[in-house]
Protein backbone atom coordinates (compact mmCIF):
# COMPACT_ATOMS: atom_id res chain seq x y z
CA UNK A 1 0.00 0.00 0.00
CA UNK A 2 2.96 2.67 0.83
CA UNK A 3 4.76 1.37 -2.45
CA UNK A 4 1.36 2.09 -3.99
CA UNK A 5 1.36 5.97 -2.77
CA UNK A 6 5.02 5.94 -3.81
CA UNK A 7 4.94 5.10 -6.89
CA UNK A 8 1.60 7.51 -7.69
CA UNK A 9 3.56 10.78 -5.98
CA UNK A 10 6.06 9.56 -8.08
CA UNK A 11 4.52 9.49 -11.38
CA UNK A 12 2.33 12.49 -10.63
CA UNK A 13 5.62 14.38 -9.97
CA UNK A 14 7.31 13.19 -12.95
CA UNK A 15 3.96 14.29 -14.85
CA UNK A 16 3.94 17.34 -13.77
CA UNK A 17 7.80 18.18 -14.25
CA UNK A 18 7.09 17.01 -18.13
CA UNK A 19 4.00 19.29 -17.97
CA UNK A 20 6.00 22.45 -16.47
CA UNK A 21 8.38 21.50 -19.36
CA UNK A 22 6.26 21.34 -22.19
CA UNK A 23 4.75 25.01 -21.23
CA UNK A 24 8.55 26.46 -20.82
CA UNK A 25 8.99 25.17 -24.06
CA UNK A 26 5.90 26.82 -25.44
CA UNK A 27 6.56 30.29 -23.73
CA UNK A 28 10.14 30.02 -25.10
CA UNK A 29 8.71 29.10 -28.47
CA UNK A 30 5.85 31.81 -28.83
CA UNK A 31 8.49 34.45 -27.28
CA UNK A 32 11.17 33.92 -30.16
CA UNK A 33 7.78 34.11 -32.78
CA UNK A 34 7.02 37.07 -30.95
CA UNK A 35 10.57 38.65 -31.68
CA UNK A 36 10.19 37.44 -35.22
CA UNK A 37 6.88 39.14 -35.68
CA UNK A 38 7.97 42.43 -33.89
CA UNK A 39 10.89 42.40 -37.06
CA UNK A 40 8.72 41.86 -39.52
CA UNK A 41 6.51 44.77 -38.21
CA UNK A 42 9.58 46.99 -38.15
CA UNK A 43 10.85 45.79 -41.63
CA UNK A 44 7.09 46.90 -42.66
CA UNK A 45 7.37 50.45 -41.31
CA UNK A 46 10.34 51.13 -42.54
CA UNK A 47 9.57 49.72 -45.91
CA UNK A 48 5.99 51.87 -45.20
CA UNK A 49 8.67 55.16 -43.92
CA UNK A 50 10.54 54.94 -47.21
CA UNK A 51 7.63 54.48 -49.65
CA UNK A 52 5.80 57.41 -48.24
CA UNK A 53 9.24 59.49 -48.21
CA UNK A 54 9.62 58.61 -52.04
CA UNK A 55 5.88 59.55 -52.62
CA UNK A 56 6.49 62.92 -51.00
CA UNK A 57 9.61 63.44 -53.07
CA UNK A 58 7.88 63.16 -56.32
CA UNK A 59 5.26 65.03 -55.39
CA UNK A 60 4.01 68.38 -57.56
CA UNK A 61 0.65 68.62 -55.15
CA UNK A 62 1.32 71.72 -53.66
CA UNK A 63 -1.15 70.27 -50.60
CA UNK A 64 1.63 67.54 -49.71
CA UNK A 65 3.97 70.72 -48.43
CA UNK A 66 2.41 71.11 -45.19
CA UNK A 67 2.71 67.26 -44.34
CA UNK A 68 6.54 68.31 -45.84
CA UNK A 69 6.94 70.92 -43.12
CA UNK A 70 5.04 68.42 -40.27
CA UNK A 71 7.19 65.66 -41.12
CA UNK A 72 10.59 67.65 -40.80
CA UNK A 73 11.27 67.58 -37.49
CA UNK A 74 11.32 63.39 -37.19
CA UNK A 75 14.10 63.34 -39.48
CA UNK A 76 15.66 66.09 -38.25
CA UNK A 77 15.44 64.20 -34.91
CA UNK A 78 16.82 61.17 -36.10
CA UNK A 79 19.65 63.03 -37.26
CA UNK A 80 18.72 62.59 -40.88
CA UNK A 81 19.69 66.11 -42.23
CA UNK A 82 20.23 65.78 -45.64
CA UNK A 83 16.23 64.07 -46.11
CA UNK A 84 15.14 67.06 -43.91
CA UNK A 85 16.89 69.16 -46.74
CA UNK A 86 15.74 67.67 -49.51
CA UNK A 87 12.52 67.42 -48.41
CA UNK A 88 12.28 71.34 -47.60
CA UNK A 89 13.68 72.13 -50.88
CA UNK A 90 10.84 69.87 -52.48
CA UNK A 91 8.26 71.92 -50.49
CA UNK A 92 9.82 75.21 -51.34
CA UNK A 93 9.57 74.11 -55.13
CA UNK A 94 5.91 72.61 -55.39
CA UNK A 95 4.01 75.29 -52.59
CA UNK A 96 1.89 78.08 -53.83
CA UNK A 97 1.20 79.28 -50.57
CA UNK A 98 3.52 82.45 -50.06
CA UNK A 99 3.67 82.66 -46.28
CA UNK A 100 4.09 78.62 -46.41
CA UNK A 101 6.71 79.03 -48.38
CA UNK A 102 8.71 81.95 -46.23
CA UNK A 103 8.30 79.34 -43.78
CA UNK A 104 9.87 76.50 -45.23
CA UNK A 105 13.02 78.67 -46.76
CA UNK A 106 13.28 80.08 -43.04
CA UNK A 107 13.43 76.31 -41.68
CA UNK A 108 15.54 75.13 -44.33
CA UNK A 109 17.94 78.38 -43.81
CA UNK A 110 18.10 77.39 -40.54
CA UNK A 111 19.73 73.71 -41.20
CA UNK A 112 21.83 74.76 -44.12
CA UNK A 113 23.85 77.37 -41.59
CA UNK A 114 23.65 73.85 -39.04
CA UNK A 115 25.04 72.33 -41.48
CA UNK A 116 27.82 75.03 -42.70
CA UNK A 117 26.42 75.52 -46.00
CA UNK A 118 26.07 79.34 -45.40
CA UNK A 119 25.98 80.14 -49.18
CA UNK A 120 22.59 77.73 -49.55
CA UNK A 121 21.36 79.40 -46.63
CA UNK A 122 21.58 83.28 -47.96
CA UNK A 123 20.16 81.65 -51.47
CA UNK A 124 17.28 80.60 -49.03
CA UNK A 125 16.63 83.59 -46.87
CA UNK A 126 16.50 85.54 -50.45
CA UNK A 127 13.59 83.18 -51.50
CA UNK A 128 11.59 85.37 -48.96
CA UNK A 129 10.15 88.00 -50.60
CA UNK A 130 6.94 89.02 -47.84
CA UNK A 131 7.49 92.62 -45.81
CA UNK A 132 5.97 90.81 -43.09
CA UNK A 133 9.42 88.56 -42.81
CA UNK A 134 12.19 91.44 -43.25
CA UNK A 135 13.09 91.69 -39.39
CA UNK A 136 12.90 87.67 -39.19
CA UNK A 137 15.08 87.18 -42.27
CA UNK A 138 17.21 90.41 -41.86
CA UNK A 139 18.17 88.91 -38.01
CA UNK A 140 19.25 85.54 -39.63
CA UNK A 141 21.59 87.14 -42.50
CA UNK A 142 23.02 89.21 -39.95
CA UNK A 143 24.00 86.34 -37.99
CA UNK A 144 25.23 84.41 -40.97
CA UNK A 145 27.40 87.43 -41.88
CA UNK A 146 29.06 87.52 -38.89
CA UNK A 147 29.89 84.27 -38.77
CA UNK A 148 31.59 84.69 -42.35
CA UNK A 149 33.55 87.50 -40.27
CA UNK A 150 31.34 90.28 -42.96
CA UNK A 151 30.83 92.62 -39.75
CA UNK A 152 29.54 95.99 -42.30
CA UNK A 153 27.06 93.32 -44.05
CA UNK A 154 26.07 91.93 -40.56
CA UNK A 155 25.52 95.44 -39.10
CA UNK A 156 23.86 96.65 -42.04
CA UNK A 157 21.70 93.45 -41.95
CA UNK A 158 20.76 94.16 -38.29
CA UNK A 159 19.82 97.62 -38.60
CA UNK A 160 17.59 96.78 -41.61
CA UNK A 161 15.55 94.41 -38.52
CA UNK A 162 15.68 97.65 -36.58
CA UNK A 163 13.94 99.85 -39.19
CA UNK A 164 11.35 96.84 -40.49
CA UNK A 165 8.03 96.42 -39.26
CA UNK A 166 8.89 93.87 -36.17
CA UNK A 167 8.31 93.14 -33.23
CA UNK A 168 10.30 94.96 -30.45
CA UNK A 169 11.80 92.35 -28.59
CA UNK A 170 13.38 91.20 -32.64
CA UNK A 171 14.74 94.92 -32.75
CA UNK A 172 15.88 94.77 -29.32
CA UNK A 173 18.10 91.77 -29.95
CA UNK A 174 19.51 93.43 -32.63
CA UNK A 175 20.56 96.53 -31.34
CA UNK A 176 22.13 93.91 -28.82
CA UNK A 177 24.05 92.48 -31.31
CA UNK A 178 25.03 95.36 -32.96
CA UNK A 179 26.62 96.63 -29.67
CA UNK A 180 28.33 92.93 -29.41
CA UNK A 181 29.96 93.47 -33.15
Amino acid sequence: MKNKKYIIITIIIVLIIIFIGFVKTQKIGSNEKLKKENIEIKNQKDKNEKNFLEYMLKSKNSDISILIVNKVPKYISANNIKIAEDLLIHASEITTDENLKNIINFRLAKIQIEEKKIDKALISLEKIKSLEWIGIKENLKGDIFKLRDEIDKSIESFKKVIQSNTEIKLKEIAKIKINEI
